[in-house]
């Protein structure tokens, strides 16, 4: 192989490493902004049972916002198949939780005092048959990180005790994870960094 061919394939592998690394620290610039600047939400989570032993030690968290009734949904979908934001109102409880009161798919252009919302994502295609279907919303948040060897106890818990996340919500609905309570005492916190 000539030297100039030998120089391209370094400088070639360079530019991809420098490109893969920017992606990274964009994501990672994304989620410390949410954590520092988003809006606080607490949702209780349900039970749930998975088990992967190659991804390290994480708990799988679903909420009763990751379930909801057609009654709750407004407007349609802007794709008729793959994957349509949903955005989700939520209302802060006299108990400290937040639930849900409304849903739509386009972004919401009048909030209430003390309402946020949610950005989730449904799979198309779906069919609401009557008011009493369920629609399951994935809203990126359905999976946290423990520190090796407390997942089980995590998942324990929550068939024991209130298990509940607090969230870090933006401006556009995007939620990222800042701390998990047991029984309202907060137990793992999510650090910046």
């Amino acid at each position: 192989m000539s030297f100039l061919k030998k120089r391209w394939l370094y400088v070639a592998a360079i530019i991809a490493a420098l490109l893969q690394s920017g992606v990274m620290l964009a994501g990672v610039q994304q989620r410390i902004s949410i954590l520092r600047s988003g809006s606080e939400v607490v949702l209780r989570t349900l039970p749930i049972d998975p088990r992967d032993l190659m991804r390290g030690d994480y708990v799988i968290l679903s909420y009763e916002i990751s379930r909801l009734p057609a009654h709750m949904i407004s407007g349609q979908p802007k794709r008729k198949s793959g994957l349509n934001y949903i955005y989700v109102v939520l209302a802060k409880q006299a108990d400290g939780l937040w639930e849900a009161k409304r849903a739509q798919f386009d972004v919401p252009d009048a909030l209430k005092d003390g309402e946020i919302f949610l950005r989730g994502e449904v799979e198309a295609p779906f069919q609401l048959f009557d008011s009493y279907s369920i629609l399951p919303v994935v809203y990126g948040i359905e999976r946290y990180y423990v520190p090796e060897g407390e997942g089980l106890a995590v998942e324990n818990a929550q068939r024991d005790s209130n298990v509940d996340i607090v969230l870090s919500v933006n401006e556009k609905g995007v939620a990222a994870i800042r701390a998990l309570r047991i029984d309202g005492k907060q137990v793992f916190d999510e650090p910046l960094f």
